[in-house]
């Protein structure tokens, strides 16, 4: 019993430092981050793309951070809790993403994912969509409720937010992490699809 209390505040004081200097690095980063990023990213555009769970505090958040650092951020667009489903109720999304997409693509989860890639990766290949094309493949997703929001355009780099069911989200709070439902298939898909393109 005695060595079980003796491991039990062990194991406090081991907690109690690792907050101590957790906190530590907060005061650090909060205090030198604008010294610190201030003009790292200029010439550099961004594309912030987000869960619908997403917290908007957590994604201004960022957009500061990215601003101060020097570079221009834009709305890669909202995933919705529908972006990857297999499903297809009105039963034409392929279809209409055949025009911009690989043409032999049958599922829609891959139409999708491969129509992301496209949007995001204009100009960065001789081959892409032509930002007025993206625009078009955006435009079939949204009426497909497939994403919301976004904007086409040839970008450095692409960042993610996920929302507050996802397994980092639940770490951060001390949890098991268990992925959300549609976690996975976020990940899986964002592997896919293009998340760098060169810089110009």
């Amino acid at each position: 019993m005695q060595a079980l209390r003796e491991d039990r505040d062990n194991l406090r004081g081991d907690l109690d430092k690792s907050r101590e200097e957790t906190s530590s690095l907060n005061e650090f980063v909060e205090a030198n981050a604008p010294d610190l990023i201030n003009g790292k990213m200029r010439d550099h555009t961004v594309s912030i793309i987000r869960a619908e769970e997403a917290a908007g505090a957590d994604v201004r958040g960022l957009e500061q951070q990215l601003t101060a650092a020097g570079a221009e951020v834009v709305d890669g667009g909202t995933f919705t809790k529908t972006t990857f489903s297999a499903e297809d109720p009105q039963g034409d999304l392929v279809e209409s993403l055949r025009e911009y997409v690989d043409a032999g693509l049958q599922d829609p989860t891959q139409a999708v994912a491969g129509a992301l890639t496209e949007v995001w990766g204009v100009g960065s290949a001789a081959d892409s969509l032509s930002e007025e094309e993206a625009q078009d493949v955006l435009k079939i997703l949204h009426d497909h409720g497939r994403i919301t929001g976004g904007k086409a355009g040839k970008v450095d780099a692409l960042i993610f937010v996920a929302g507050e069911g996802t397994a980092v989200a639940q770490a951060r709070e001390g949890e098991t992490a268990e992925p959300a439902e549609d976690t996975g298939d976020y990940i899986e898909a964002i592997r896919d699809c293009l998340l760098y393109t060169s810089p110009s």
